[in-house]
Protein backbone atom coordinates (compact mmCIF):
# COMPACT_ATOMS: atom_id res chain seq x y z
CA UNK A 1 0.00 0.00 0.00
CA UNK A 2 1.34 3.19 -0.97
CA UNK A 3 1.44 6.45 1.46
CA UNK A 4 -1.21 7.81 -0.89
CA UNK A 5 -3.57 4.74 0.05
CA UNK A 6 -2.98 4.61 3.88
CA UNK A 7 -3.64 8.79 3.89
CA UNK A 8 -6.91 7.95 2.13
CA UNK A 9 -7.74 5.33 4.52
CA UNK A 10 -6.86 6.68 7.33
CA UNK A 11 -9.15 10.09 6.65
CA UNK A 12 -11.97 7.67 5.85
CA UNK A 13 -11.73 5.68 9.04
CA UNK A 14 -11.66 9.43 10.40
CA UNK A 15 -15.33 10.14 9.00
CA UNK A 16 -16.64 6.66 9.57
CA UNK A 17 -15.75 7.48 13.39
CA UNK A 18 -16.54 11.21 13.27
CA UNK A 19 -20.16 10.07 11.86
CA UNK A 20 -20.84 7.27 14.59
CA UNK A 21 -19.63 9.63 17.59
CA UNK A 22 -21.73 12.38 16.63
CA UNK A 23 -24.98 10.30 16.65
CA UNK A 24 -24.47 9.63 20.62
CA UNK A 25 -23.60 13.11 21.38
CA UNK A 26 -27.78 14.00 21.57
CA UNK A 27 -28.55 16.78 23.89
CA UNK A 28 -31.86 18.52 24.48
CA UNK A 29 -33.83 19.89 21.57
CA UNK A 30 -33.15 16.88 19.45
CA UNK A 31 -36.82 15.59 18.33
CA UNK A 32 -38.61 19.42 19.62
CA UNK A 33 -39.65 22.29 16.64
CA UNK A 34 -36.58 21.25 13.86
CA UNK A 35 -34.31 19.33 16.03
CA UNK A 36 -33.23 17.17 13.06
CA UNK A 37 -32.85 19.64 10.26
CA UNK A 38 -29.94 20.91 8.84
CA UNK A 39 -30.12 24.06 10.09
CA UNK A 40 -30.05 22.72 13.40
CA UNK A 41 -26.56 21.46 12.77
CA UNK A 42 -25.05 24.21 11.18
CA UNK A 43 -25.89 26.88 13.75
CA UNK A 44 -26.22 24.62 16.92
CA UNK A 45 -22.63 25.57 18.19
CA UNK A 46 -22.79 21.92 19.83
CA UNK A 47 -22.54 20.56 15.87
CA UNK A 48 -21.51 23.75 14.81
CA UNK A 49 -17.20 23.81 15.79
CA UNK A 50 -16.88 20.07 15.55
CA UNK A 51 -18.19 19.87 11.83
CA UNK A 52 -15.43 23.58 11.29
CA UNK A 53 -13.25 21.53 12.76
CA UNK A 54 -13.20 18.15 10.69
CA UNK A 55 -13.76 20.56 7.76
CA UNK A 56 -10.26 22.51 8.96
CA UNK A 57 -8.48 19.30 9.28
CA UNK A 58 -9.33 17.94 5.77
CA UNK A 59 -8.59 21.09 3.90
CA UNK A 60 -5.07 21.02 5.42
CA UNK A 61 -5.10 17.18 4.43
CA UNK A 62 -5.80 17.62 1.04
CA UNK A 63 -3.68 20.89 0.77
CA UNK A 64 -0.87 18.88 2.18
CA UNK A 65 -1.00 15.89 0.02
CA UNK A 66 -1.48 17.52 -3.19
CA UNK A 67 1.32 19.67 -2.54
CA UNK A 68 3.63 16.68 -1.63
CA UNK A 69 2.45 14.72 -4.77
CA UNK A 70 2.89 17.69 -7.18
CA UNK A 71 6.64 18.63 -5.47
CA UNK A 72 7.16 14.92 -6.46
CA UNK A 73 5.84 14.90 -10.24
CA UNK A 74 7.44 17.82 -10.83
CA UNK A 75 11.07 16.36 -9.88
CA UNK A 76 9.88 13.64 -11.93
CA UNK A 77 9.35 11.07 -9.07
CA UNK A 78 6.10 10.66 -9.32
CA UNK A 79 5.89 7.60 -7.10
CA UNK A 80 7.99 9.39 -4.38
CA UNK A 81 7.07 11.87 -2.19
CA UNK A 82 9.67 15.05 -1.63
CA UNK A 83 10.03 15.92 1.92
Amino acid sequence: MNFFSYILNTMVAALVMLIAVNSVQAHPGHGESDGHSLLHYITEPVHAIPLLGSLAFLVVAAFWIYRKWFRADKNQDAGKLVN
